[in-house]
């Protein structure tokens, strides 16, 4: 300290310490004073000669501020007027020329020491401070400290930052003890390390003054065993013990290895060289002539090796610095080891201003190749042989084309290397060589040599490779990153380590050629599993070169620190990725080293016990737990969660990273790309804030592996969750989704029956608004508002979800039959709750997260293909419920504005459903078909053809009109199908009326209307039935119909349930015949045009496709027939002439009934004997010309056709 001769006021200035202005407020406080306030022109003229002597470049602190808070909190300061922190009036103002101008938050006052004028800064910036305190001290001491003393080191000392460091002499060893006294007799204490940069200066130490191997630090657990402390009680900031280090074993003291720097403890009584370590004390300034200049390097220089090293004090963008370093006979600083690396990383702590947190640019440059690849290369050409990457580095995210060696000022990843912009300036570190030393030869090896058999090398590699790619038949031996570097090591190589785009494509072709062709990626040597450090080779070379996929390396969860790539021309690029994945890999040696012979694969964790666990599934043994991996069965999660309760036990609950990393182990080698797992939401919580996950078996959720962004639950459709096998990593998905599974139970668990899941029982909601309401089928009600109410997707199922209801969801063909019924007549097409979610993905699932177990696409359906928006975008399905489209699905862009239908389950909280009125004047107990003005009862007692006529007919007085049901259409066909899924408990057949006449084989409804719909099924009506000519027929529980014959097993008298049926609909007449002209080649019979290809030559003849063809060609179709009138009138217009077979309209596709393409009902046949006789493959007809009888023949066999329009 010293004083104002004029006043009673103290100052002390800290030319040593750089701070930010709350530190050094605290420094000066904690000596009882407080930041310097300045009142008076006196005062600050004597300041102002006080601060030009002072021998620092940095400017000082003052108290000004402009802010009410002292806290270091920065969201606590709120800007106000100037004022001093000792609380003294701000009466006296002496700021430099335009400011203050507060530019970015500079709410703290600073002393220029060029001209005492005033400028205020950002408070975190760092200068060197000036306190001020009350009291009286011997002035004469100002004269001492200006002129004569400074502080320093001295001589035999080295200087680091704020201390000095003493080495013993060479040949000088001491114990632990006797090092300490003689540390102590020099007014110091054996050396304390609080920081990696401090640790590095004491290792670049000792390896210049090569005192051998092992030295003496202040550590040490003397006064408490097991607990080491510094001997100078400074706190223990950082360790860096070795290898299995401290091991105790009696060892109370500590020394550093010369290797690296590692600590190590030892036995006090060791004899070792040692550092002292004491405070910069104030002495007076070295003489220029005595002053130590580095031998072969100049004076400001500092020698290590055969280099001389200059930290700079100024700053430059990256490119001025290389000029800086140039104009004196150097280069940026190029590293090539971690002793190097160490010395240059405590020059850089000593010399800069911590105000970058010690930053200072080095001379790695990033460059990239013609494809865009990064390289790095030092600018004086050196060529890269170590690198000392930081965290996460070197990412392609951060790649500017400059690097800088960063310390980040109080933390422990001090010197490593990061990636920044060129533009910033930075401080600098020049090399240039040393005289008189002699400068290491940088060799590279050759490329000649010969790899082994099994290896791969070529003309422009020192190296050769072992492919190991296996594809996914046997993906089972590809290896986790441990295991595959494992496998290399002993071998005599390592995991292949890629330095140029040269070698990479040189790998490539290895891998080509090697025709696996698994597309699955490789590993390689690239980790970041060191503490603390950036990405690093398995073999110690320099990482030189880096190929990233966008967007990657990006260690999702923290758990990617190894990194794969694929090695194809297509795809080559990195990504990091756990490293307990299993996947192929590359092995790397030199050439001419003769590999070891690969050890025996390990055997995988877990094991068979088919005692212990069971032999109903392939049970492994692991944890006190059996696991199986099921992939030969995809389900959705509720279907596999019974499953595997069946099994025993449940669908796995993971609780661990050791456990989660077997499942996904032995995942991949059940060849699943995902398979389900045991947790799923609580799935009544709608609001994603209130979404809790649990595991199937009640087990605690203390583990959890989510991938990036997941769990997201899309779409609100998503409550379960799978295990990438690949990644290992969870993934929220729907419950509908088909995926293997695996199932977990303990030891001794058996399998047991699990009951068939029971009929909802309950009602439905009784309305909705001024719609209708909902109508029940099996365990679900559906309602739709109709086609007054018409919405996109998205905002349809919204509406749905405010009535507590959904879109709906169909799990069978007798749900969709019901649907389509139900629907007809309220609109033409329906939004239904299925999605891909994601427009293109074409993994559809229901929104609601029921399984995927029944789809009805039209033909070419889904497509994707938005012809409004002309771009593959179809993410949304609808039914189209007309004439055409039958109740078939259509993905369509989810924008469409059309109708849409919403389910609900069954609730036995709703009241039983009110006394309804038919709409269309239905009898009790009928259920009204609006849309075809009909009523349909369904009676599940047996009867015969004939009684249940009389049955029907009894139901109602002769002018209602009651009889066994007929059907005119579809949807009517649909109602009746859906009552066989479980309405009817007495059979699985229902008698139509439908009857074969005893005239011709012509089948009629006997109430009187025309036959305008049929649905026979495969290989009906068959040709007895037929041919009997007095034959019923009946609808089988698909919907299908078959023609029954009067006798046999099976005959009209066999008892079936039955439907009667009254409509209220005219019945149709037959359309008066046309009154036009056919056109010409066509002749006329009835209200049709009909046009013969007799087929005389073989130009002439076609296949029944191409027959299709030729009469669409023309306007036509190819002829149906419905009497044997036509079939005469067809006979005789050809009237005996040469004539081929013709094809007819008429056909099977093998799963349904006869058709014709015309689609008008098949309800006359005119079968030749013997015919149709089933012989394979034979699904088309054609018709004898001489007398029109029918033939089923192949659909490829070449005929004449008739047309008909």
């Amino acid at each position: 300290w010293f004083s104002d001769p004029e006043s009673n006021q103290c100052y002390l200035v800290n030319a040593l310490q750089l701070r930010t202005w709350f530190d050094a407020r605290f420094a000066c406080q904690y000596q009882g004073g407080d930041l310097v306030s300045i009142n008076t022109p006196k005062e600050q003229a004597f300041l102002s000669r006080v601060v030009g002597e002072i021998p620092t470049v940095a400017d000082l602190w003052a108290g000004g501020n402009d802010f009410n808070s002292w806290k270091h909190d920065i969201a606590n300061v709120i800007d106000q007027g100037w004022m001093w922190s000792d609380n003294s009036p701000f009466n006296y103002l002496n700021w430099n020329d335009g400011e203050p101008n507060n530019s970015g938050d500079e709410d703290c006052l600073e002393i220029y020491l060029a001209t005492g004028r005033w400028n205020d800064v950002d408070c975190y910036s760092y200068r060197h401070y000036m306190c001020e305190k009350t009291g009286i001290t011997n002035n004469s001491f100002i004269v001492v400290f200006h002129t004569i003393l400074i502080y320093r080191c001295d001589k035999d000392w080295k200087a680091w930052k704020d201390h000095c460091y003493y080495f013993s002499p060479k040949n000088v060893a001491m114990d632990w003890h006797d090092a300490q006294a003689d540390c102590q007799s020099r007014g110091a204490n054996l050396v304390s390390i609080l920081s990696l940069a401090e640790n590095d200066f004491i290792e670049s130490m000792i390896t210049q003054l090569d005192r051998g191997g092992d030295v003496w630090i202040g550590m040490n657990d003397l006064r408490t065993q097991n607990y080491y402390e510094w001997v100078d009680d400074s706190v223990v900031t950082m360790t860096k013990w070795n290898f299995r280090e401290p091991n105790g074993k009696g060892e109370r003291c500590v020394n550093i290895y010369r290797l690296l720097g590692y600590w190590n403890d030892n036995s006090c009584d060791a004899t070792l060289p040692y550092i002292c370590k004491q405070e910069k004390q104030l002495l007076p300034p070295i003489p220029p002539d005595e002053v130590v200049i580095d031998e072969g390097c100049d004076a400001g220089w500092s020698g290590y090796g055969s280099s001389c090293y200059k930290a700079s004090t100024d700053e430059y963008m990256f490119i001025y610095s290389n000029r800086h370093c140039e104009e004196i006979n150097s280069n940026l600083v190029s590293i090539h080891d971690d002793y190097e690396q160490a010395f240059v990383h405590s020059l850089v702590t000593t010399t800069i201003p911590p105000g970058l947190g010690y930053t200072a640019w080095i001379g790695l440059a990033a460059k990239s190749t013609i494809t865009g690849e990064p390289y790095y290369t030092w600018e004086n050409g050196d060529p890269v042989t170590y690198t000392h990457w930081g965290t996460d580095q070197p990412s392609k995210k951060r790649i500017k084309q400059c690097l800088f060696n960063l310390t980040q000022y109080h933390m422990s990843t001090t010197g490593f290397w990061e990636i920044d912009i060129c533009g910033q300036n930075r401080y600098y570190v020049c090399e240039k060589d040393r005289v008189g030393f002699t400068q290491p030869v940088l060799t590279t090896l050759p490329t000649t040599g010969n790899c082994y058999p099994g290896w791969h090398g070529d003309s422009t590699t020192a190296y050769c490779y072992q492919i190991n790619e296996y594809d996914d038949a046997n993906r089972n031996q590809r290896l986790t990153w441990y295991d595959a570097r494992d496998y290399c090591r002993a071998q005599g190589g390592d995991l292949v380590s890629v330095h140029s785009s040269e070698e990479r494509d040189s790998i490539i072709n290895f891998v080509t050629n090697g025709a696996v062709g698994s597309y699955t990626y490789f590993w390689m040597g690239l980790n970041n599993l060191g503490l603390n450090t950036g990405y690093q080779w398995t073999d110690g070379s320099a990482v030189s070169f880096t190929d990233w996929s966008v967007g990657e390396p990006n260690n999702v969860n923290g758990e990617e620190n190894c990194v794969e790539c694929q090695f194809y021309t297509d795809s080559y690029t990195w990504n990091d990725l756990s490293c307990d994945t299993s996947r192929n890999f590359i092995c790397k040696i030199i050439k001419d080293k003769v590999p070891s012979t690969p050890p025996p694969p390990q055997e995988d964790l877990g094991y068979p016990d088919p005692n212990n666990c069971g032999t109903d599934e392939t049970w492994n043994i692991i944890f006190k737990k059996c696991y199986a991996f099921i992939s030969s069965t995809e389900y959705g999660w509720s279907y596999a969660q019974q499953s595997c309760l069946g099994k025993g036990g449940n669908l796995v609950a993971i609780h661990s990273e050791d456990e989660n990393a077997f499942v996904t182990n032995r995942a991949q080698k059940a060849t699943a790309g995902s398979m389900w797992i045991g947790l799923q939401i609580y799935l009544k919580k709608k609001d994603v804030g209130s979404r809790a996950f649990y595991w199937a078996d009640g087990s605690n959720l203390d583990y959890v592996n989510w991938a990036p962004s997941e769990p997201n639950n899309f779409y609100d459709s998503e409550g379960c969750t799978v295990v990438s096998s690949d990644t290992g990593m969870w993934n929220d998905d729907n419950c509908g989704r088909l995926y293997g599974y695996v199932c977990e139970k303990y030891v001794g668990a058996s399998s047991v029956t699990v009951p068939p899941t029971a009929q909802a029982t309950g009602n439905c909601p009784t309305g909705l608004y001024s719609y209708s309401g909902y109508v029940p089928y099996g365990n679900a009600c559906y309602m739709t508002p109709g086609d007054s109410v018409k919405y996109d997707w998205t905002t349809a199922r919204q509406w749905c979800t405010n009535n507590s209801a959904e879109l709906a969801v169909l799990g069978n063909e007798y749900e969709q039959a019901f649907l389509e019924q139900y629907l007809w007549g309220k609109g033409d097409s329906f939004w239904i709750g299925m999605t891909d979610r994601e427009q293109n993905s074409n993994a559809f699932v229901w929104i609601d997260q029921s399984e995927v177990s029944y789809t009805n696409w039209a033909p070419g359906e889904p497509n994707g293909y938005s012809v409004s928006f002309n771009l593959w975008k179809e993410g949304c399905v609808l039914m189209k419920v007309n004439t055409d489209d039958k109740g078939a699905w259509f993905d369509m862009d989810c924008s469409t504005q059309t109708s849409f239908a919403c389910y609900v389950r069954k609730s036995n909280g709703n009241p039983p459903p009110p006394v309804t009125v038919s709409p269309i004047g239905c009898p009790a107990g009928y259920y009204s078909l609006v849309s075809g003005q009909s009523c349909f009862k369904l009676v599940d007692q047996p009867a015969s053809w004939s009684d249940a006529k009389t049955a029907c007919r009894n139901e109602g007085n002769i002018s209602s009109g009651i009889d066994i049901v007929s059907i005119a259409e579809v949807y009517e066909n649909d109602l009746l199908k859906s009552w066989l899924w479980r309405g009817v408990k007495s059979g699985n057949s229902l008698w139509l009326e439908l009857v074969d006449t005893i005239t011709e084989t012509t089948f009629s409804w006997s109430d009187g209307w025309p036959t305008m719909y049929t649905n026979w099924g495969l290989n009906e009506p068959l040709p007895d039935a037929v041919n009997s000519g007095d034959g019923c027929v009946k609808m089988n529980k698909d919907g299908t119909w078959s023609a029954v014959s009067s006798s046999g097993s099976t005959s009209c008298s066999t008892p079936m349930p039955y439907v009667c049926k009254q409509s209220f609909a005219p019945i149709p007449t037959t359309p008066f015949p046309g009154t036009g002209d056919c056109d010409p080649g066509f002749f006329a019979f009835g209200q049709f045009c009909y046009y013969i290809e007799f087929g005389l030559t073989d130009e002439a003849t076609r296949s029944w496709y191409e027959s299709t063809y030729m009469c669409e060609e023309r306007g036509a179709t190819l002829a149906s027939f419905h009497s044997s009138d036509e079939v005469q009138a067809v006979i005789s217009y050809i009237n005996g002439a040469n004539s081929h077979n013709l094809f007819i309209g008429l056909s099977s596709d093998g799963f349904d009934g006869w058709q014709w393409k015309d689609e008008t009902p098949a309800d006359y046949f005119n079968w030749g004997q013997y015919e149709p006789n089933g012989q394979e493959n034979e699904e088309c007809v054609e018709m004898y010309p001489w007398d029109g009888t029918w033939n089923d023949v192949s659909c490829f066999e070449t005929r004449g056709f008739v047309c008909r329009k």
